[in-house]
C-alpha cells in the first residue's frame, strides 16, 4: 500500500474522514470534566491513542509513527493544531493465505472449481496469484503512510473537553 506508487491519496483522504467521524464521537467526555485547558499536547494524545487504534483495526503492525506539529490556533473555546503524520508498518498477518480478502478467494475457487470453464479457471488462478504477490509484499515489506490531519479540541461546559479530528490533504 505504497499511496504515493498506487493511488494513495485516496486512501489517505479516506482515512482522514473516518478519523473525523470516529474520534469525535469515541473521545468526548473520556477527560476530566474539570478540565479547562485544551493543550497541543493533548490534541495529540488523542490523534496518537487514534492512529494505534486505527492500526489495530486495519491489521496492521505498526513499527514506527512519527507525528509533528505543522500549526496551532486557538479561539475562543477551540484550538486547532494541523499534524504531520507518518506511519511505517507491515500487515499483521504470518501468510498472505490467513487474510480475508485471499482466504474468500481460495474458498470460492474451491467451492466452484468444478463449475468454471478452463478460461474461468485460468483468470480465477491468475487473480488469486496477483492477490497472493501483493500481500506477501505488504507483510514482508515496509509500508508507509503520509498524512497532514487536523485535530480540534472544544472545551465543552459540562463534559469538559472533545478532541475531535478533521483531517485534510
Amino acid at each position: 500500500m505504497n499511496c504515493s506508487l498506487k493511488g494513495g491519496r485516496g486512501r489517505v483522504l479516506a482515512i482522514c474522514l473516518i478519523i473525523v467521524f470516529a474520534l469525535s464521537i469515541s473521545s468526548c467526555g473520556s477527560q476530566n470534566a474539570g478540565s479547562t485547558n485544551v493543550s497541543t499536547g493533548q490534541l495529540q494524545s488523542a490523534l496518537d491513542g487514534y492512529l494505534k487504534k486505527d492500526a489495530r483495526l486495519k491489521h496492521w503492525k505498526l513499527l514506527d509513527t512519527k507525528v509533528s506539529i505543522l500549526s496551532q490556533r486557538s479561539s475562543g473555546e477551540q484550538l486547532k493544531a494541523v499534524f504531520d503524520v507518518e506511519r511505517k508498518y507491515r500487515l499483521d498477518y504470518d501468510k498472505a493465505e490467513d487474510i480475508p480478502a485471499l482466504k474468500g478467494r481460495l474458498a470460492f475457487l474451491k467451492d466452484y472449481r468444478n463449475r468454471l470453464s478452463k478460461e474461468q479457471l485460468k483468470r480465477a488462478k491468475k487473480d488469486i496469484n496477483v492477490w497472493r504477490h501483493d500481500l506477501n509484499e505488504y507483510i514482508s515489506t515496509d509500508q508507509r503512510i503520509f498524512a497532514n490531519i487536523k485535530v480540534v479540541g472544544n472545551l465543552i461546559q459540562a463534559r469538559g473537553w472533545c478532541p475531535g479530528l478533521q483531517g485534510f490533504i
